[in-house]
């Protein structure tokens, strides 16, 4: 019978997801919700408002499943509400300023369509889900201007306990007001009020994918804040003119839980219950595979498929060799 090498096989065929945070590690993942036209019937259908809401829905450029939905047409300016993260801890989400609130359709569903179960895949897809309601901000009071700051969203998270800490804050834009031109999809966002950064919504339905936003003037759908400091932070978001566009949701995660690497040959391991076994075709035994990246840092929770990929030792089935 022929053996194979059984860490050659489980370090080449370990998939590793790039969104994970490690295991114990607190995360914030906040999604903003809105119905579209809330006094009209089809927005007071349950059916409808779990198009924008993330709860049973997994997501998020970090991947989670627990999400904290906040309806922000229940909040108006000057107000607030807490969020739990996922290992318990708590903090305080409020809105300074803002436009309004909208789903990207404000009298349909993302779609374009009447009917949820019409495109059951899309409409319950997370990513999609997260990217589409949002907390509405823009640069003019009017289509022609004036210039009006009060129409700018301004958040602030408060009651961070983290020492440093990164932040994701995904971006969309109102199918209605989306722009045209060479202004269409443009935004502007700054953190805790520091330079300002341009961005350019990609036209479309919300996508079910991300593109991250890592240059002034870049095209994506979310921007990370790296290494934030201090117990709280503020956003100010806004479309170009009267571009309608904002926050959609954002999370936070302490800096020192960033992805681990990929999984490294040198210390990942591969242990066999016994030593050897009677090559008989009956005999079996545990394999414990344990992926480490190049730090040591353990890579819990990862898939590993064992497959046959090279050949170290062939062996007589008619002799009484052991392995």
């Amino acid at each position: 019978m022929k053996m194979k090498s059984i860490l050659a096989m489980a370090l080449a065929m370990a998939f590793l997801a790039g969104g994970t945070v490690q295991a114990g590690a607190e995360l914030f993942s906040v999604n903003l919700w809105s119905p579209g036209r809330n006094w009209a019937e089809e927005w007071q259908q349950e059916s409808w408002r779990d198009t924008v809401r993330m709860a049973g829905k997994t997501g998020g450029v970090w991947e989670t499943g627990e999400w904290t939905d906040i309806n922000v047409s229940a909040i108006a300016a000057g107000g607030s509400t807490t969020f739990t993260g996922s290992q318990g801890a708590t903090a305080t989400f409020a809105i300074e300023s803002k436009r309004n609130q909208s789903p990207y359709n404000w009298t349909t569903l993302r779609d374009g369509s009447a009917d949820p179960t019409g495109n059951p895949a899309y409409m319950a897809d997370g990513n999609a889900t997260l990217l589409d309601a949002k907390l509405v901000g823009s640069e003019f009071d009017g289509a022609s201007g004036p210039v009006d700051l009060t129409k700018n969203v301004v958040i602030t998270v408060s009651g961070l306990t983290m020492d440093t800490y990164d932040v994701i804050v995904y971006l969309s834009m109102n199918q209605a007001q989306f722009g045209s031109g060479g202004n269409a999809g443009r935004g502007h966002i700054n953190f805790n009020n520091t330079g300002l950064t341009e961005w350019f919504i990609p036209a479309g339905q919300p996508p079910t994918t991300f593109t991250e936003i890592e240059e002034d003037g870049g095209t994506g759908n979310y921007i990370v804040y790296r290494n934030g400091t201090g117990s709280s932070f503020t956003l100010r978001a806004y479309g170009h003119g009267f571009n309608h566009g904002g926050i959609a949701g954002f999370q936070i995660r302490a800096a020192d839980s960033a992805d681990p690497g990929p999984v490294d040959a040198g210390t990942s391991t591969v242990t066999a219950a016994h030593g050897t076994l009677n090559a008989d075709g009956s005999a079996t035994t545990t394999v414990t595979v344990t992926l480490r990246d190049a730090d040591g840092l353990v890579l819990a929770g990862e898939d590993v498929a064992l497959a046959d990929i090279e050949e170290v030792a062939e062996i007589d089935p008619t002799t009484t060799a052991t392995t």
